[in-house]
């Protein structure tokens, strides 16, 4: 799918998030120290960049469709309940490795299933309610804010 330029940076980071995802997927059936160097190496791209784009998204991107459309749409709405999900699975994650127990591979699991589902719903649902919506100079300065808040 082309996507605008605007939105390049977006969506290429949910070409990482989907290579992460599949690895998450394979954890189930691992040995528990190769399960939990997975979720580790999880953990840390996503505080290198994740928590980020989900911040780039609710901060940038989604006001500045508000300017131009009505936000109060399932899609929308679903966006925002998945971002929340999946921040609270990876505190689960992350709170079961500082742990004394075993890290539940369940949650790496879930955590991959739910980051292709909102990969999934962005690129197919949100992302072109946003090249739909906003006129070209908007998506032009889109581009000057995420390039500016990466």
């Amino acid at each position: 799918m082309k996507r605008h330029p605007s939105l390049f940076r977006l969506s290429h980071h949910h070409q990482h998030v989907l290579v992460q995802a599949k690895r998450l997927g394979r954890a189930r059936g691992e040995e528990p120290d190769k399960a939990s160097a997975i979720a580790s190496e999880f953990l840390a791209l996503w505080e290198s960049r994740g928590a980020d784009h989900f911040r780039e998204e609710e901060e940038i991107l989604l006001p500045m469709l508000a300017r131009h459309a009505r936000v109060r749409r399932e899609e929308i709405s679903e966006m925002l309940f998945q971002h929340a999900e999946i921040r609270s699975l990876i505190d689960r994650i992350a709170e079961a490795l500082d742990g004394e127990g075993p890290l539940p591979v369940s949650l790496l699991v879930e955590l991959g299933e739910s980051l292709e589902r909102h990969v999934r719903l962005e690129e197919q649902v949100i992302f072109p309610l946003v090249e739909a919506t906003l006129p070209q100079d908007e998506m032009d300065r889109l581009r000057e804010r995420l390039e500016q808040a990466g």
